[in-house]
């Protein structure tokens, strides 16, 4: 997942994020155990050749796992 930052501290953005996607699962589920095991890594990434390549590195993946046949066919949020 790639996040552009604006005044929000990370911490609270990604707690937020994974808290709420966590807990509709459980109830979806009929669950009470913890969704994620680790915390979550972030780099910091200047705008720039790394920039872009992170974008392609998250565009090519589900390719890259068969998870698609074409790019096409995965989707980015914002784009």
């Amino acid at each position: 997942m790639l996040i552009s930052m604006g005044r929000q501290p990370l911490s609270e953005l990604m707690r937020t994020l994974l808290g709420g996607y966590a807990g509709s699962y459980n109830r979806r589920h009929d669950r009470v155990e913890y969704v994620f095991q680790n915390r979550f890594k972030s780099v910091f990434c200047d705008e720039g050749s790394y920039l872009k390549e992170w974008v392609r590195y998250i565009r090519l993946d589900p390719l890259r796992a068969k998870m698609v046949k074409q790019c096409s066919q995965s989707f980015i949020l914002g784009v």
